[in-house]
């Protein structure tokens, strides 16, 4: 959810996070989300869309997600990162994702959750095949925008996967975003067709390929 980013910098502290920064998380997607054309569906309530993100974090392999938050001086989380170790392949999220399709229809209604499924199973079937972590999704606060904390926080993880060996992949959605991204080793992989007008360009990143 992250574009283009200013270079200034700003005293994050950037960690792993835990059940007890959940509802902060949720908060900082719902806010973000309010200007954000992927989901426009959303509504405009923040709390519909705080409902949509708390059925989505719950909705997530808990045992292969990693999410990072950067936090200001005082502790305040300002920017999340969600990251997915897939082990063997393509694994569906979409499968992993349907006991809690109850949740999403009462946040988005029957015909945009659907489209929700199709357009994650459309990018599913490009995703690598060999073990990969996966950028779900980086949110920042409106107010830390111009400070540089989705840096700080790809940063984090990317100097991880530099020491351990391991690959990385996301979807970019726009120019912006692909530059951004360039900025830390990913390459353009294949254009992928979301339907609906959507278009994605999928990125991956060898370890060791920071380019910042």
């Amino acid at each position: 959810m992250t574009g283009q980013e200013p270079s200034a910098r700003t005293t994050v502290t950037v960690r792993e996070a835990t059940r007890r920064d959940w509802g902060a998380i949720v908060r900082l997607f719902a806010q973000a989300a309010a200007f954000d054309s992927m989901f426009i569906g959303l509504g405009r309530s923040e709390a519909h869309r705080s409902r949509f993100f708390r059925a989505y974090l719950k909705a997530q392999p808990i045992k292969r997600l990693r999410i990072d938050v950067a936090c200001d001086p005082d502790g305040a989380p300002v920017g999340a990162a969600l990251w997915e170790r897939l082990d063997v392949g393509r694994d569906s999220a979409v499968l992993a994702q349907i006991p809690y399709m109850l949740h999403f229809v009462r946040a988005l209604g029957v015909a945009n959750s659907f489209r929700g499924v199709r357009l994650q199973h459309r990018l599913e079937r490009h995703r690598p095949i060999e073990p990969h972590w996966y950028l779900k999704n980086v949110v920042v606060a409106e107010h830390a925008r111009s400070t540089a904390v989705g840096t700080s926080l790809l940063e984090h993880h990317l100097d991880e996967l530099d020491r351990t060996g391991q690959f990385a992949y996301l979807e970019a959605r726009d120019a912006d975003q692909q530059r951004f991204f360039e900025r830390f080793g990913f390459v353009q992989g294949g254009r992928i067709d979301g339907g609906q007008d959507r278009r994605f360009t999928g990125m991956f990143r060898n370890p060791g390929r920071a380019a910042r």
